[in-house]
């Protein structure tokens, strides 16, 4: 991986983080979740391949994270309480990052 760690360099320019500028890719850094969203539909489903160059792109952390909160901390991430309590490196790519994965 290349360029703040996308794959190469036309994932680079189209790579959008949460909140940047319309592009149909999407990045979560505390996830590390790769996706596209559907034109028209307002879908979006993940991706596992980058597009442009068909590199395999790392794995989601979506059930490690899950697990952490739930195993570890004792959170409910969806109740709206404990969404409250969620330490704030386990909403970015910091947790993922400090564990090694």
């Amino acid at each position: 991986m290349i360029d703040n760690n996308w794959c190469c360099k036309k994932m680079a320019a189209e790579i959008r983080i949460q909140g940047q500028a319309p592009t149909p890719f999407l990045y979560n850094p505390w996830l590390r979740e790769y996706s596209i969203v559907i034109p028209k539909t307002n879908s979006v489903f993940c991706i596992t391949f980058c597009p442009m160059c068909g590199t395999k792109l790392p794995s989601s952390l979506r059930d490690p994270w899950y697990d952490i909160m739930e195993q570890e901390l004792k959170l409910d991430p969806n109740d709206q309480e404990d969404k409250k309590r969620i330490p704030q490196d386990f909403l970015t790519d910091e947790w993922w990052k400090k564990r090694g994965l």
